[in-house]
């Protein structure tokens, strides 16, 4: 974000962003510029001005979404059980996508480096890497799971969230998936959800 932006283009910008992680919750990506500029209140010209591209825009999106996830990332690395924390963070994860539909379509589509950089990437991943190592050398976690399975894992986690009635079924099947990244020696299932 450009530094020192004067109050009404920063207020422009916040119209903006606000507007997209509506529109886009409620329509996913394919949705135009044009109608996220209207429901904002403003030009096209003026949310380019912002983001000159809808991948900028996108991305702009996922950093919002990262800095509101953060908390629950601080939380989980804190927590002096890594497997729960590793538990909570994925189940903090899924449940920011739970009517979202443009945040689930980035994590199950794979997003494209152009929307999901390395930098970004590497803020979500890097503290789900660091937990489940904590909780491999614990015992707590499978020690054939790699780093490089989180982001399938993940894939598969997100699948279970879509809006149900109670709000326990996406609960139910994220619960699964985790008891699978269980430790065979390790008796009852990790903490959450």
């Amino acid at each position: 974000m450009p530094p020192r932006l004067r109050r009404d283009a920063r207020r422009n910008r916040d119209r903006i962003l606000d507007a997209a992680c509506r529109c886009f919750a409620a329509k996913g990506l394919d949705i135009g510029v044009d109608e996220i500029a209207e429901a904002a209140g403003v030009g096209v010209g003026t949310l380019y001005r912002h983001f000159p591209s809808k991948a900028a825009l996108i991305r702009a999106i996922i950093e919002r979404r990262l800095e509101e996830l953060q908390p629950a990332i601080d939380h989980a690395l804190a927590a002096e059980d890594p497997g729960s924390g590793l538990v909570e963070l994925v189940t903090a994860a899924v449940a920011q996508q739970i009517g979202d539909q443009a945040l689930a379509q980035m994590v199950l589509s794979k997003a494209a480096p152009e929307l999901f950089p390395e930098s970004l990437r590497e803020r979500f991943l890097g503290p789900l890497e660091r937990l489940l190592a904590r909780a491999q050398r614990a015992g707590q976690v499978r020690g054939d799971i790699s780093p490089a399975d989180l982001p399938a894992i993940l894939r598969m986690a997100s699948a279970s969230a879509l809006p149900d009635g109670d709000g326990l079924t996406w609960r139910r099947y994220l619960r699964l998936l985790l008891d699978g990244l269980l430790a065979r020696s390790r008796g009852g299932a990790l903490a959450g959800p």
